[in-house]
């Protein structure tokens, strides 16, 4: 009986975790400090506070009218969803997630709160990126993520995905394509805009055409975006070759290319060089560093600089398997007890003014004021000041003191209210 008990609660509490969602609130933003966050694109997002704050999630939610308005995040997780209000004035939204493209709608004859616009299908345990954009000129709008942990990991940051990849230490610095650092030589070098760190991008179609980068410290990361080909490029240190390839995906925006191995820690001269056929793109999204002095260096065991994932032996995986039936099958009896008593029992009704799942907020999820993009929306002359839902519990390297991109203080915005 004692054993049945163990395996009882020990089902429990594994279909309860499987089930517990990492709630993202809009709040949970992308600055220097806060690289994981979600990041808002175009200039016309919007921080609503108003007086039906009490019916959106943690009391907070971003909105757009802007044409080609948009966010991006980047995970691991088997799930997301997104949640937001619906209303009259809502638009035509392009969504995609890992590249794959398709249309969702806002659209309700009254507003209503807390709304799930889209779900994902099940997802690999790999790196996944959501890109969201506004289509039209209507409201499209942000009031949370829900992500479904991977192998019930409360750690949803990308490997290889963004500023906030797990992968980067948390001291490096960002270093975007409009710095002063990145030069640029050859003819064919153009600045995109649209779902891209900072708004915006470089890319050339041009071989031969390369750009270069000076820094000071022990090593430096490479992030390019997917375009319709992508070129291979050549990446020179100090003058030698490190490193000849191209993305093999055609998903992604702001994907780490390439480690450095560690560096000597001095100044560092980085030039990229785009080597493959006319027509094929080669791009730059950003550049990331250790500063001078950083004991956070990490070894690249894979030849192409990308982080290679950890082999398990035969022998272990074969035990595995035969110990993981037999658990699975106790488990699986104790479970089906378990759902088939709780369905017997009546459900709560918690009422349409209560969020539809419960936040279990990330360990480092914390709200940093209101990057540039967003700016308060004053719907009736009368602004109020919000205290923001969290507070920082960590820090995270920094933006180049060169770059354009950085709001001094990060003091964030009142929000609204009506």
């Amino acid at each position: 009986m004692a054993s049945f008990l163990i395996l009882f609660l020990l089902a429990h509490t594994i279909y309860a975790t499987a089930q517990q969602p990492i709630v993202v609130d809009d709040s949970f933003e992308y600055s220097p400090q806060n690289p994981s966050g979600i990041q808002y694109f175009g200039s016309g997002w919007l921080t609503n506070n108003t007086n039906y704050n009490y019916l959106r999630y943690n009391a907070t939610s971003h909105a757009a009218r802007s044409r080609d308005n948009g966010f991006i995040f980047a995970f691991r997780g088997s799930s997301i969803s997104w949640y937001a209000d619906r209303g009259r004035y809502s638009g035509p939204i392009t969504l995609k997630l890992d590249g794959a493209t398709t249309s969702v709608s806002n659209y309700a004859p009254s507003i209503i709160f807390q709304q799930e616009l889209w779900r994902s299908p099940t997802l690999d345990d790999g790196d996944h990126q959501l890109v969201v954009t506004n289509t039209g000129s209507d409201l499209i709008g942000v009031d949370s993520l829900a992500i479904i942990p991977s192998s019930g990991s409360k750690d949803i940051r990308p490997i290889g995905l963004g500023p906030g990849a797990l992968s980067i230490p948390s001291d490096a610095i960002l270093v975007d394509d409009t710095d002063s650092s990145v030069q640029y030589s050859g003819l064919g070098w153009q600045q995109i805009t649209g779902s891209f760190m900072g708004g915006s991008a470089r890319a050339t179609s041009n071989p031969g055409d390369s750009c270069t980068f000076v820094f000071t410290g022990p090593q430096f990361w490479y992030f390019v975006n997917d375009l319709d080909q992508n070129a291979a490029v050549n990446i020179e240190v100090d003058g030698k070759k490190l490193y000849t390839g191209a993305s093999d995906t055609h998903k992604f925006v702001q994907k780490m290319l390439w480690m450095s191995p560690p560096l000597n820690d001095g100044q560092h001269t980085v030039k990229i060089t785009h080597a493959g056929s006319s027509g094929a793109s080669a791009s730059l999204e950003f550049f990331m560093y250790l500063p001078s002095g950083s004991n956070s260096v990490k070894n690249s065991s894979n030849s192409d600089g990308s982080p290679k994932p950890k082999s398990i032996s035969a022998a272990a995986i074969a035990g595995g398997i035969v110990g993981g039936v037999a658990c699975l099958a106790l488990l699986a009896g104790a479970l089906f007890w378990y759902l088939c008593r709780k369905k017997s029992e009546p459900m709560e009704d918690k009422g349409a003014l209560y969020p539809v799942y419960q936040a279990v907020p990330l360990e480092e999820a914390t709200h940093i004021p209101s990057w540039s993009y967003s700016t308060p929306f004053d719907y009736r002359n009368n602004m109020v000041d919000s205290p923001p839902a969290y507070q920082p519990s960590f820090s995270r390297g920094g933006v180049s003191e060169r770059t354009n991109h950085v709001v001094p203080g990060y003091t964030g915005s009142p929000e609204a209210h009506f």
